[in-house]
Parts: structure tokens; C-alpha cells; sequence
């Protein structure tokens, strides 16, 4: 039968996400925001029950620009910065719960547009940080994942990038593949 895909939209991203339909790709999409624990949780569950199982997970956390405003921009942009942060956190503590005992894979994408700004900056470096922190603080049957794209990479190198990690050989938990060449301090 293959393997079927699940796709979270977030209600922003639904209308996009239902163009896949039109390029022949079947899937199975979910409206949902990632948000706390208990809308992780609900997602899970409901990914669970439209496919029969998760293996894998593909997560593409990204910030939205603060409009630029005298009142308030800071805290705008603080407020979406820990949201784009916790989703995938949340999601993770729920996936590990899942995946104890049966495995699987998290793979978190991590576009490169932003990385020229110092919030973008910022996001990147936390998200490898958190790709690191949940391969160590997960149970050893689930994997944890990262592609990381360089400023000029775009969506289809990311996802050419993510297809290397998912086919084949599941990637060790902790590996990074950096596409684009930016190059990686530290």
C-alpha cells in the first residue's frame, strides 16, 4: 500500500497545503495548531487514527515577521518566536511518549531565509540546540533529526534534503545535514 502521508496545517497554511492535492500527491490533511501539550497531543492522536501509525515526523517550525510598529513589536515578536519554539518541543514530548517503545523519527527542517536577520539568527541556533537536546533526552528508540538550509536553499532543496534522511538507512539520532553551504560555527 505505501506509506501514507499526513500533513498538519495550521488554519494560515490549509489552503496552501490542499494545492498539494492538485500535483497528484495523496494525503491525509489535519487542521491543527501546534501550540501547548494538550493540541500536540490531539494532533498525534488524530495523525494516528487518519493513517494507522506514525514512523515519521517532519516538522518545519518557522517565525512570521512582527509587523513593524511602534506599540508593541517586541512583545509581538517575542510571543512568535517562543510559539515557532514550543510547538515542536511539545510535539517531541508527545512523539517520545508514542514512539518509547515502537521507534521513530523526528525530523525538524529548518529553512534558511531568515538567517541573515538577527532573529532568524537567533531561531536557527536554537532549533539545532534543540535538535541536539531532544536526541539526547529521548528514549534511544526515537530518533531525532535536522536539515538545516543555507539563505539561498529553497523549499525543494529542503525537501530533497529531507527525502535523504527518510529513505534508506534511518539517520543516527543527533545528525544534522546541512544543504545550501552555509557554513556552521561552533
Amino acid at each position: 500500500m505505501g506509506v501514507r502521508l499526513v500533513i498538519q496545517a495550521a488554519r494560515a497554511d490549509a489552503a496552501a497545503t490542499r494545492l498539494l492535492g492538485r500535483s497528484g500527491i495523496e494525503f491525509e490533511m489535519i487542521a491543527g495548531e501546534l501550540g501547548g501539550e494538550v493540541s500536540s497531543a490531539h494532533l498525534v492522536a488524530a495523525a494516528r487514527k487518519a493513517s494507522g501509525g506514525i514512523d515519521t515526523v517532519i516538522v518545519c517550525p518557522s517565525i512570521t515577521a512582527a509587523r513593524r510598529s511602534a506599540v508593541g513589536a517586541r512583545h509581538v515578536r517575542d510571543a512568535r518566536l517562543s510559539a515557532a519554539l514550543k510547538g515542536p518541543a511539545f510535539l517531541a514530548k508527545q512523539l517520545g511518549k508514542r514512539w518509547r517503545r515502537s521507534g521513530g523519527c523526528l525530523i525538524v527542517a529548518i529553512g534558511g531565509g531568515s538567517a541573515d536577520d538577527a532573529l532568524g539568527a537567533v531561531f536557527r541556533s536554537t532549533l539545532l540546540t534543540m535538535v541536539d537536546a531532544l536526541s539526547r533526552a529521548l528514549p534511544a528508540a526515537v530518533r531525532v533529526a535536522g536539515v538545516v538550509a543555507g539563505p539561498k536553499s529553497d523549499a525543494a532543496e529542503i525537501a530533497r534534503g529531507v527525502a535523504r534522511l527518510i529513505t534508506g538507512q534511518p539517520p543516527r539520532s543527533g545528525t544534522v545535514l546541512e544543504i545550501g553551504g552555509l557554513p556552521r560555527r561552533g
